[in-house]
């Protein structure tokens, strides 16, 4: 279990490290294509990112990585 876990933080990091390396228009867009009806004008760029990965790994594994 412990195990797992870790692997999944890893792969948060690793996915986060990608993720700043790419502008707030281009998160924004990969945002739109999971989210059809929302404003992604609210969005800066470190909301962006905690919203693609919240999608990808969900909300619990997010938060405990960012220890929420």
């Amino acid at each position: 279990m412990k195990n797992t876990e870790t692997q999944i933080q890893t792969r948060i990091k690793e996915d986060e490290i990608k993720l700043r390396k790419k502008t707030v228009k281009e998160l924004r867009q990969i945002i739109s294509r999971s989210h059809r009806v929302v404003d992604l004008r609210g969005y800066d760029k470190s909301y962006a990112i905690y919203q693609i990965l919240e999608d990808e790994f969900g909300s619990k594994a997010v938060n405990n990585y960012y220890g929420n």
